[in-house]
């Protein structure tokens, strides 16, 4: 599986994730990475790494009206792209006729962090960070810790400091860390303000 972490700080969002594919038996560091930008979005994906890939090189994010409501608009346009997107590659799943996909995701947009699993929710915390995939946990419980430390350690660092913890107590996530970050204008779109990647201790 592996672990993926996202930040908001400042009206900026971090997304960061390890580079392990793993099975039950056995682990790979994949050069192909979890985390990346698509237009005013920037993601990253746990799960099959089919769908990662899909929503880097595939899924294009509809276009959003600056005055529309954010959740209403990834409810309805961006969830339904997404699924035309799955669909358009052989990749959408259906059980007892309620399609899903085969892991989940981290967006952030807007200033905002939003995680989207396999059900196609759109799920925002209350508080300013989340982490997924088999190491999530393990990184929730470093980001709650580090979160309070964020203007003097850095955000990257916090990014960077969760996934090496996720590292550390989760089988099935190591190799480089990588982290992505964006701001937003007022009309919504988005810049990039820097990557970073990190050798983790377990690679």
């Amino acid at each position: 599986m592996t672990v993926c972490v996202g930040l908001i700080h400042q009206g900026a969002v971090y997304l960061g994730a390890d580079s392990m594919g793993s099975n039950t038996i056995s682990c790979e560091i994949r050069e192909d990475r979890k985390v990346f930008a698509r237009g005013d979005f920037i993601l990253a994906g746990a799960g099959s790494f089919r769908m990662i890939q899909l929503l880097r090189y595939k899924f294009t994010p509809p276009a959003r009206d600056p005055e529309r409501d954010v959740m209403e608009y990834l409810v309805t346009d961006f969830i339904d792209a997404l699924r035309n997107a799955y669909k358009a590659a052989g990749f959408s799943e259906a059980h007892h006729g309620v399609e899903s996909q085969n892991g989940l995701f981290l967006v952030g947009h807007v200033g905002r962090l939003f995680a989207i699993p396999n059900d196609f929710q759109v799920a925002e915390l209350t508080i300013a960070f989340n982490a997924i995939g088999s190491g999530g946990r393990v990184a929730m419980g470093a980001l709650h810790a580090l979160q309070p430390h964020v203007d003097r350690l850095g955000p990257a660092h916090v990014i960077h400091t969760a996934i090496e913890a996720a590292a550390t107590y989760t089988v099935s996530v190591g190799g480089r860390s990588h982290a992505i970050a964006m701001t937003w204008d007022e009309q919504g779109r988005g810049t990039l303000i820097g990557e970073r990647d990190q050798q983790s201790a377990l690679q």
